[in-house]
């Protein structure tokens, strides 16, 4: 389960339901009064396995998610709140093959990075996202890390800046991050920063104040 603020009192969590065959789902989240409740259900795609999936919310309505079934291409689509709804927007495909390790970062109210192990490239990728109502088009692309990664992670640092960290796995399995800038046409990577020198898994990134993040980490060693 994935779950995405949109305000004081409301979220979205997104999910695979099994059925027949396994759905990605989501519903609006409300806490009133110390206690949970789950209304609006929307469905998207669905197949015979699950695999990755990462949502960010991108304004105070509209939530990003990006998902990959077992065998096919990684897609995102926008899930749009209303009063009385969860509305689900087309999705596009943001790669030719299997994806893994999904992550999802909010660059500003019309702009997402998608960063995500390409299993037919065989590296790990980020590339932008733009949203245009209920609609997504994917943008530029680029290698955040050459061969195998998995465990990626991602937070937006300005309307035109993230951090991504991974687990570089063809290099060791070390945990390294670095910087990926939009610049509208191209993406840019700044120095990757070993976080860690020895296997890490399970990063996670919090944002903590303008231009500040936390990294977290399980790792084989201190």
């Amino acid at each position: 389960v994935q779950v995405a603020q949109l305000g004081d009192d409301e979220g979205v969590a997104c999910y695979f339901s099994a059925g027949a065959l396994y759905s990605h789902s989501c519903k609006v989240l409300t806490a009133a009064d110390q206690a949970l409740a789950f209304d609006r259900p929307a469905a998207g795609d669905t197949h015979t396995a699950p695999a990755w999936q990462a949502i960010a919310a991108i304004d105070g309505d509209r939530v990003m998610a990006c998902y990959g079934f077992q065998f096919t291409t990684g897609k995102c689509r926008i899930f749009t709140r209303s009063v009385s709804s969860l509305a689900v927007g087309s999705a596009i495909a943001i790669s030719t093959a299997r994806v893994e390790y999904l992550a999802v970062a909010t660059l500003d109210s019309t702009k997402a990075l998608v960063c995500f192990y390409d299993t037919f490239q065989a590296d790990g990728v980020c590339r932008t996202l733009t949203a245009t109502g209920a609609s997504v088009t994917a943008g530029a692309s680029l290698v955040v890390n050459s061969g195998a990664t998995a465990y990626l992670a991602a937070e937006g640092l300005s309307s035109n800046e993230a951090a991504v960290c991974y687990q570089d796995t063809a290099g060791g399995g070390h945990g390294k991050c670095c910087t990926i800038a939009d610049h509208s046409i191209l993406l840019g990577k700044g120095s990757d920063f070993t976080v860690h020198g020895s296997t890490t898994y399970s990063l996670t990134l919090a944002k903590v104040d303008t231009g500040s993040l936390v990294v977290c980490y399980q790792s084989t060693s201190a």
